[in-house]
């Protein structure tokens, strides 16, 4: 992967400027006409399109019949002028070569090299990425262009996919290929199919780049940067229904807003639509999107975007306010109310009760009405005795119209009362579709005769068990036999530390998001007095400001008005243009509940009272989903009790209840006491490092030095520089040298070396096994028990945060009490930093070790919790007997 020379950059970002000018001319000369084509008459022009830059540049092994040299760029509109620049659309099937590496296209396997053009916000091309290709090429790719006399302009045929063969399953899309139709309704499967590991990333640099910079109010283009999964879901056949699933942060709505401009755009194959439908949780979400949508859109056709209850308010027809309550009987969300809704329709205008000239509002209060009686004329609607109780418990019309439980009823009587109207679409992309209940989805169905659906979601972020419990039950609810699911499993949003956190509340089996922001700050989960907690709102909010100046933070909490307040007091004031948005000086916080927070993300969220949140049964829905929108920072804040799931043990000495206990005895080691530890990062010991060092300056305050030493990735012993390093400072007598080697680490010969250099210079010396069965001279057992004791001091601080055990402690004696746990699952208990490291694995794998580690560390729980004096039960008893 190469990049950076300046006048490569120089050339391309010409390029760049002659390719928008040049669609810029063509915007303002094409005329604009009227389906029929007639020319339109006299009046205002519509808004051009967006004019988006370059993404890319192909280059081929040897020409071909199409182009004149062998490479050729990929933008947002086809161009080929007479100076050699030959651009093809993103959505294109040509543009396969560019965002895919292997056979989608007959070109495919002919390409060289392929270069991202990188841009910064004020969209000028900053840097460039080169990545090979499966063909062989030249050394120096993509040569600059040598002055030629101009030929006169030829309008080449677009290339297509190969149409010279058949369509053999190696040439078919990717996602058909991998998803062969079944013979008949009963052999669908609707499992999540894993990504290949045929797809690698591209452009990563690039990507990483992306993901690190500040989040925006809107959502961006990311077609450079697409990967090969994402542009198989995008460049999905549009008359084939598809579901994606995914993580939080793994892109679903980044290919939502792609695959809708995608479908219209004028290149699509083997024509574009001309209508789709966007559907996303809230309106938050469609003004998040919009931008993208119009940017990418190539003026071919309408996508339209819609929160999920607008388009239930659209299709219902009426103007009323509605009030905050939601559903909550099945009964009121069952798809055959939609069936109901159409019958009385059909039987109302058999008996002309829905004779022009009756308005839309009127004909969808008669068909309420009809189906709250059950009854148009003589004729009942349904024979089923419990959905006829259910219907006569219906309010009248004048009251549901402004009820949100209702709306869904309303909206199944406004969409059969317009049937399949002039507003229909081709093609209905969904986001979030987890969510949407039964009737929601027969409603839809009014909207999309063609029964060609994108759907995309998670199931563990369902918000309602009034929606669909898999994907099986959604494709019978929309009567389609073959909708094949694919899976996004590589996270970009969410940094590790949080997903790892919030996938606490899924499954161990559904944890299997990879994201590529490794490490991250972990989350925070603090308990605040009630009376603070607001108030810890607004601190945490300037903290996060001060550590994020340029990007979003939230605040997301089942009662926003509180946090509102609160942030008021501390001179925020309402966003008059922006909804929920508190506004300081320059500084920016989204408040929003739950569900308004769906699809969304920031740099930093802050979680009030998470016991609060509703919970679906058996998940955590809106929880995970809260959780999930921080990209940098998480904090949890909580007045009370939290789900188990989420209780990450703090430091003993902050414990409220154990404040008045003895603090720890602080180990007696010399002054000028330096420990040299040796591993490799591959065994995982820089894990047990970083607690050895938190460890150290606990413990020994400044007096201590640790140095780690570890050997390179090839596996070929210390480096050079490190073993010199190290040497030199086995010689340097002006401290005492302590050495920790770890068994997994170096390999035997530098290891054998190492502690004869040990021995040598009388130093003290501890080879890490999981027999720790090296002896140890007396005179140094003062330094090399420093691990052991860390391991002790890590296990007694997050063991006495855990409320069981605290309980058990008080309760029991001291030495039943260390009985009773001596086979207690200590590494459960452990923080995931301290038992992600192999060596402390290891120790805790071993049965003898781990009991007698486990002993001293109850006993010092023990001791924690109640002091160092007699057990609290003898004092307990004392004391009765004393009053007596």
């Amino acid at each position: 992967m190469t990049h950076g020379d300046a006048a490569i950059i120089t050339d391309e970002r010409a390029t760049d400027l002659r390719y928008r000018a040049a669609l810029q001319s063509e915007q303002q000369q094409r005329l604009p006409v009227a389906h029929g084509g007639h020319r339109q008459a006299p009046g205002p022009r519509p808004a051009p399109a967006p004019v988006y830059g370059l993404l890319g540049r192909v280059e081929l092994a040897e020409p071909t019949d199409i182009l004149d040299g062998t490479d050729f760029y990929i933008g947002s509109h086809h161009h080929d002028d007479r100076n050699g620049l030959v651009v093809f659309s993103w959505a294109a099937p040509i543009a396969s070569t560019f965002f895919t590496s292997w056979s989608q296209h007959e070109l495919c396997s002919q390409v060289t090299s392929r270069r991202t053009l990188l841009r910064r916000r004020g969209d000028e091309v900053i840097d460039y990425l080169d990545d090979p290709g499966p063909a062989q090429g030249r050394t120096e790719p993509f040569a600059r262009r040598k002055l030629a006399i101009p030929k006169a302009p030829t309008r080449r045929p677009l290339p297509r996919r190969n149409a010279k063969a058949p369509l053999v399953p190696e040439q078919r899309h990717a996602l058909e290929a991998e998803a062969e139709p079944p013979t008949s309704p009963q052999q669908v499967s609707l499992a999540p199919t894993i990504a290949p590991a045929r797809k690698p990333m591209r452009a990563e640099r690039a990507v990483l780049a992306a993901i690190s910079a500040p989040r925006t109010e809107r959502l961006t283009s990311v077609l450079a940067t697409l990967q090969p999964d994402q542009y198989e879901m995008v460049t999905a056949a549009s008359d084939r229904s598809l579901v994606i699933e995914g993580h939080p942060g793994t892109g679903k709505t980044v290919v939502a807003a792609h695959r809708a401009a995608y479908l219209v755009h004028p290149e699509h194959e083997p024509r574009p639509l001309r209508r789709v439908l966007v559907i996303g949780p809230t309106e938050h979400y469609v003004q998040y999107i919009r931008g993208v949508l119009a940017e990418l859109n190539g003026g071919a056709g309408v996508v339209d975007a819609m929160s999920l209850d607008s388009a239930m308010l659209d299709v219902r027809g009426l103007s009323a306010n509605l009030d905050n309550a939601q559903a909550n009987d099945r009964r009121e969300v069952d798809d055959e109310l939609f069936d109901l809704a159409c019958e009385a329709v059909h039987l109302l205008r058999e008996e002309g009760h829905l004779d022009e000239p009756i308005s839309h509002a009127a004909s969808v209060e008669k068909t309420y009405e009809a189906l709250r009686v059950n009854r148009v004329g003589s004729t009942h609607l349904t024979q089923d005795l419990a959905r006829a109780t259910f219907l006569r418990t219906l309010p009248a019309f004048t009251a549901a119209q402004t009820m949100r439980r209702y709306l869904q009823i309303l909206a199944a009587c406004g969409g059969a009362v317009a049937g399949v109207g002039p507003y229909s679409y081709d093609h209905v992309v969904v986001d979030e579709a987890q969510d949407l209940s039964p009737l929601e989805w027969a409603v839809l169905r009014s909207v999309n005769p063609t029964g060609r659906w994108t759907l995309l979601g998670d199931l563990n972020q369902r918000r309602s068990d009034l929606s669909h419990p898999d994907w099986t039950s959604v494709s019978r609810s929309l009567a389609v036999d073959d909708m094949p699911v694919v899976a996004l499993h590589r996270g970009y949003r969410t940094s590790a530390a949080i997903m790892e956190f919030a996938s606490r509340l899924l499954p161990e089996a559904e944890r299997s998001v990879v994201s590529l922001q490794a490490g991250g700050e972990p989350p925070r989960v603090r308990k605040i007095a009630a009376d603070r907690l607001y108030a810890q709102v607004v601190h945490e909010v300037s903290a996060l400001h001060g550590r994020h100046p340029e990007g979003t933070v939230v605040v997301i909490g089942v009662h926003p008005p509180e946090s509102i307040r609160a942030l008021r007091g501390a001179g925020f004031h309402n966003d008059p243009q922006h909804p929920n948005t508190m506004v300081k000086d320059v500084r920016q916080v989204r408040v929003l509940t739950p569900q308004q927070a769906r699809g969304l993300e920031f740099d930093a969220a802050i979680v009030v009272e998470p016991m609060n949140f509703p919970k679906p049964v058996g998940r955590h829905g809106l929880l995970y989903t809260s959780l999930t929108r921080a990209n940098r920072e998480l904090v949890v804040l909580h007045t009370g009790q939290i789900q188990k799931e989420l209780r990450i043990p703090e430091p003993i000495a902050e414990a409220p209840i154990l404040q008045q206990n003895l603090k720890p005895k602080r180990l007696a080691v010399r002054k000028g006491t330096r420990f040299l530890i040796v591993g490799s990062e591959d065994w995982g010991d820089r894990a047990a490092v970083r607690e050895m060092v938190r460890f150290a300056a606990e413990k020994y305050g400044n007096t201590s030095d640790v140095r780690f030493f570890t050997e390179d990735g090839s596996s070929r012993g210390l480096r050079r520089q490190d073993l010199d390093l190290f040497n030199s400072t086995m010689r340097d007598a002006s401290c005492t040298n302590v050495l920790l080697v770890f068994d997994g680490g170096p390999r035997p010969t530098d290891r054998r070396s190492i502690l004869d250099t040990a021995r040598n210079t009388g130093s003290p010396v501890w080879c890490w096994s999981p027999r720790l069965g090296m002896p140890i001279r007396p005179e140094h057992r003062e330094f090399v028990d420093f691990w052991r004791v860390a391991i002790q001091d890590a296990l007694a601080r997050t063991l006495a945060a855990d409320a069981d055990i605290r309980r058990l402690s008080r309760a029991l004696p001291l030495m039943k009490f260390v009985d009773m746990m001596e086979d207690f699952n200590t590494a459960a208990k452990v923080p995931a930093h301290v038992r992600g490291c192999n060596p402390l694995r290891e120790l805790l794998g071993n049965r003898y070790h781990r009991r007698r580690i486990n002993r001293i560390a109850f006993r010092d729980v023990w001791t924690r919790v109640n002091g160092a004096g007699r057990s609290s039960v003898r004092a307990r008893r004392s004391a009765r007997h004393g009053a007596r």
